[in-house]
């Protein structure tokens, strides 16, 4: 029971607040404007908030206080979340192919840009 039929596609609503149903293209964009910000690796909780704005202008409910920053910040972090352990995190569970997600967060560690883990 529920898995489906080889090649048939599920339609997942977007809800803007649950990370679950968002696609690998929407943390995608996600890791594009941390990049264009030109942020560190240590995100503060106003910072990733930007960030998730950005992607979800309309979000109602505040997904950074909700569900990101409990799961990612660290007593002793100084107020900061690691943004690649974040971005690693929501690819991992959103819509996408299990290809997709591994091809992402290699892109994402990739520092040498050489197509390998260094």
């Amino acid at each position: 029971m529920g898995n489906l039929e080889s090649g048939v596609q599920r339609t997942v609503q977007v809800i803007d607040n649950d990370p679950t149903t968002w696609s690998l293209e929407h943390v995608e964009a996600l890791w594009r404007r941390h990049q264009a910000g030109a942020h560190g690796f240590g995100l503060h909780r106003k910072e990733i908030k930007e960030i998730v704005r950005a992607i979800f202008p309309d979000a109602k409910k505040d997904v950074v206080g909700d569900m990101i920053w409990p799961r990612f910040a660290e007593y002793d972090s100084g107020g900061e979340v690691n943004a690649l352990e974040v971005l690693g995190g929501l690819a991992v569970v959103s819509q996408g192919s299990l290809e997709g997600k591994a091809n992402f967060v290699l892109r994402l560690f990739d520092f040498n840009q050489v197509g390998s883990l260094s």
